[in-house]
């Protein structure tokens, strides 16, 4: 926790005109990269490739250094930063673990307008959300030429480098993304959901979708599974669904009740209405 606190502060002192954290644009080695940086989170790409990489805060000695992980598909490291705080500018090295080579690391602080990026990506295209007094703004961006391919405004309970998720959500192989929803007191969630429409080349909000809650999406069977607790527990709603010409049809649904004994018992579904 006390990391994490002085991270968060940090960044406060580090930046006064991005709500989210702190933009700042160098190099690392030969390579231009873009770093974001937001309490104990941080993110980087390479300018060549546009994909974001996670990185994790890390344990330092110096109150003057920040430290951020760097790891694989596996969780396991692979690079470290290493960066001292002047002024406006976050100077140091980037660490290979494993063979302790070192990369020079330039960065300096910058803006981009359209906001901070998104830890979540597709294949062609990298999003900065922007949150503003009227709602949050998602842009997509094409990761080959950096230009905006569609701006719009979205609904989200969260502004964050993980505001927005990726998913395929209606099985169509194209990528669709999800923002956080209403916050409830017990263990159901809600997201807004946005799918892709390829003859248009745009993002649509999908009321469907985004009235249900703690989702699941099974990319084999082409099920989606909504699972609504209530009254702590004791009753318990398990619906699925599929998409029958982009209209999402429920195709079961059962309800478990718990008995006097602490059971769940499986009922039909109008016992939980």
């Amino acid at each position: 926790m006390k990391l994490r606190l002085w991270i968060s502060t940090l960044v406060l002192l580090l930046t006064s005109t991005c709500a989210l954290g702190a933009q700042y644009s160098g190099t690392l080695g030969k390579s231009a990269i873009s770093f974001e940086l937001a309490n104990d989170s941080a993110l980087y790409f390479y300018n060549h490739y546009r994909t974001p990489i996670d990185l994790s805060a890390g344990a330092s000695s110096d109150k003057n250094t920040l430290i951020f992980i760097e790891r694989n598909a596996k969780n396991k490291p692979i690079g470290e930063f290493h960066l001292q705080i002047k002024d406006s500018k976050l100077d140091g090295y980037w660490l290979n673990v494993k063979t302790h080579a070192k990369l020079a690391v330039h960065l300096i602080q910058s803006t981009d307008l359209r906001g901070v990026m998104q830890s979540a990506s597709s294949k062609n295209r990298y999003i900065r959300v922007k949150c503003l007094n009227n709602g949050t703004r998602v842009t997509m961006i094409d990761k080959a030429t950096d230009k905006t391919v569609q701006k719009l405004m979205v609904e989200s309970s969260s502004c964050s480098l993980f505001t927005v998720s990726i998913g395929d959500y209606n099985f169509d192989g194209f990528a669709d993304f999800s923002t956080a929803g209403e916050s409830f007191a017990g263990p159901n969630t809600s997201r807004n959901y946005y799918i892709y429409q390829p003859k248009k080349h745009n993002f649509q909000f999908n009321e469907q979708l985004s009235s249900l809650v703690t989702l699941r999406f099974n990319q084999q069977s082409k099920i989606i599974t909504s699972t609504n607790q209530c009254c702590a527990g004791s009753s318990i709603s398990v619906d699925s669904y599929r998409w029958q010409k982009n209209v999402l049809k429920q195709i079961e649904g059962v309800c478990y009740k718990r008995n006097d004994n602490g059971d769940l018992v499986a009922k039909e579904r109008k016992a939980c209405y």
